[in-house]
């Protein structure tokens, strides 16, 4: 049971819907977030710790700080979570913790713990930040803003009480939102007001991740296969056609530009003697802004949760069990690079 387990607690559709209060023993690594700055400077984070390269990925230095537990797993959003790169340029990161946040440069012996009040951290599902010191955090009905790193957050009242899964933040004013049933929420004054929309008013699909590349042209993902776009900065959103649908979702989504980006996630196959589900990755890749994606065949039999762009049909990818490569729309895939 305990791939199950972990299944169902750390991927984004899952834990809404078969909550799992247990706490059990991780026996690999969970990399939860990948992130490059440029095509030489990049960060992974998980279970695991943190790992950085100026190589391209050639070598991965460990980063000297504790994340989280490497061998206990709870449902809480807080440990769920554990890994997420909030913000991150060539030097420098804010990465999510089991107590709050670490930050700290590249290399450096002093990188330093910000704890989060419990009561707060617990149910923020999702951090971002604009730059090293505006960020904002959002979850169970609740969104908070800091504006010095983390040391302190304040409440800003949302117009919706969806819980918010999905954080993409475009400057230190402006915030984007997704979450239960398509809902999208937004702000351009610092919370003061949200623009609140469903996209589909009569599905029941979350929408799990949002990104933009530039202020108008932005992309939002969730479960049923669901990926819908804006070119004109959310004035309008339009459903993209992917061959998937229920049983299958997308965790993340990287564009390079307005044209080219890749979308990641899973399949529901069926389970096997044991009752455990199977699932099978995902990998989409586009050059027309999503208009149409082309479906990668891959044999990554782990669960893939983040990808990060790059250019000239290269990405990195991260996940279950210590997955880290990277990849190609070519079809050409690196083997998973073991990171200790």
């Amino acid at each position: 049971m305990l791939t199950l387990l972990i299944f169902a607690t750390l991927l984004w559709p899952y834990y809404s819907m078969h909550p799992v209060r247990d706490t059990v023993t991780i026996k690999k690594p969970v990399f939860r977030s990948v992130r490059f700055a440029d095509d030489m400077h990049g960060w992974v984070a998980g279970y695991k710790g943190i790992f950085y390269t100026n190589d391209g990925g050639k070598n991965w230095q460990k980063q000297p700080i504790i994340i989280g537990s490497t061998t206990l797993y709870t449902s809480t959003a807080a440990v769920r979570n554990t890994g997420w790169i909030a913000w991150a340029n060539k030097e420098l990161a804010i990465i999510r913790t089991d107590t709050g946040l670490a930050t700290g440069k590249a290399n450096s012996t002093s990188w330093q713990k910000i704890e989060i009040p419990s009561q707060i951290l617990e149910r923020l599902n999702t951090i971002a930040f604009a730059n090293k010191d505006d960020g904002w955090g959002a979850g169970s009905g609740v969104v908070y803003r800091t504006r010095n790193g983390g040391y302190t957050w304040e409440n800003v009242k949302s117009p919706a009480l969806t819980i918010v899964k999905g954080l993409f933040v475009l400057s230190p004013i402006e915030a984007w939102m997704t979450g239960e049933s398509t809902t999208l929420l937004h702000t351009l004054d610092d919370g003061l007001t949200f623009h609140d929309q469903k996209l589909n008013s009569n599905s029941t699909a979350d929408l799990l991740f949002i990104t933009f590349v530039t202020p108008n042209y932005g992309w939002a993902c969730g479960t049923n296969g669901l990926i819908y776009h804006t070119s004109n900065g959310g004035i309008h959103w339009k459903q993209q056609p992917t061959s998937f649908s229920k049983g299958a979702y997308f965790s993340s989504l990287s564009f390079v530009n307005q044209k080219e980006g890749w979308a990641v996630g899973s399949k529901y196959i069926g389970a096997d003697s044991k009752g455990i589900e199977l699932y099978e990755s995902i990998i989409l890749y586009t050059l027309d802004s999503g208009s149409t994606w082309l479906s990668l065949k891959n044999n990554i039999k782990d669960s893939l949760l983040d990808i990060q762009a790059l250019p000239n049909g290269k990405a990195w990818v991260a996940g279950m069990n210590g997955t880290v490569m990277n990849i190609s729309s070519n079809g050409n895939f690196g083997e998973s690079i073991t990171l200790n």
